[in-house]
């Protein structure tokens, strides 16, 4: 088990009524590659900033592979990338880092 402290604690989880909008800077972390085909995956933990993107900002880059009840973010210099599937999207509420998604 994961012992908490001043660097490891839990996050919050979002209430279905919070709404975060595009343009909100949330932050992504994993253990996946940090690029494309990299041979081997990095010894420490990773994360990116990313702001949130509207609905119609994520379909016009990926059709109709995104619905309606999906959270897109993204932006130039940093993304998520194979391996980190399943790894968190926080976005600060309240002064919380509060889990809004899961990487896909």
């Amino acid at each position: 088990p994961a012992r908490l402290g001043s660097s490891v604690s839990p996050v919050c989880l979002a209430e279905s009524s919070d709404v975060f909008a595009a343009g909100t800077n949330c932050v992504t972390s994993g253990w996946g590659l940090m690029r494309y085909n990299a041979p081997s995956t990095p010894n420490n933990l990773q994360q990116a900033a990313l702001p949130l993107l509207s609905n119609d900002q994520c379909k016009r880059h990926w059709g109709s592979n995104i619905s309606d009840v999906m959270i897109c973010a993204g932006g130039a210099g940093a993304t998520s990338c194979m391996g980190d599937s399943g790894g968190p999207l926080v976005c600060e509420k309240d002064n919380a880092w509060t889990l809004v998604g899961i990487v896909y």
